[in-house]
């Protein structure tokens, strides 16, 4: 399969008429926004959409916020991204929105936004936490690393590289799941 390169501005504001000039063949934009693939058909530029994946407005789903260390919610503000994976839910309904998405529009190019555990490090000083730690996170990494824990302090100080390998694995295996 060849993949081909997409090169071109992020952003919904106005281009200039020449943008072809610079070797633009693409624009990205955030969502499946109608005007924005309008655009994109006037420029004959490719239309790639930036879909978040784990962002959430924790106000409304705080069923979303992962659980950290202390088994209480992670501290969290406007900018943090990430939910807990075990809401499997809310992972159906965000798949639903790609695919349909997806099926109306035909982007060219999709990047998967935020697609990570929790935490924001878009900052000079990140805010990177422990987490989700709620009791079906914890069963699922018991299950598939053939661990037994109960406890977050156990699972980080005896099993912290199985932990490790069970988040990445997790968020690698959703990717591909959404990848085809």
């Amino acid at each position: 399969m060849s993949i081909p390169l997409l090169f071109g501005p992020y952003g919904n504001g106005e281009l200039p008429a020449n943008i072809k000039d610079y070797g633009v063949n693409a624009r990205w934009f955030h969502g499946f926004n109608e005007a924005a693939f309008d655009a994109c058909a006037e420029q004959k530029l490719e239309a790639c959409v930036e879909f978040k994946t784990f962002r959430a407005d924790f106000q409304k789903h705080p069923e979303l916020i992962p659980i950290g260390v202390d088994g209480k919610p992670i501290r969290y503000g406007r900018l943090v991204q990430g939910i807990c994976l075990s809401q499997k839910d809310y992972l159906v309904e965000i798949e639903e929105q790609l695919l349909a998405g997806m099926k109306q529009f035909k982007p060219r190019g999709i990047w998967l936004d935020y697609l990570t555990y929790a935490g924001w490090f878009e900052t000079s000083e990140p805010d990177l936490q422990e987490s989700c730690f709620c009791r079906d996170c914890i069963a699922d990494f018991c299950n598939s690393s053939a661990v037994d824990a109960t406890a977050p302090e156990e699972i980080l100080a005896s099993y912290s590289e199985e932990w490790k390998h069970y988040k990445c694995r997790k968020i690698a295996d959703l990717a591909l799941h959404i990848r085809d």
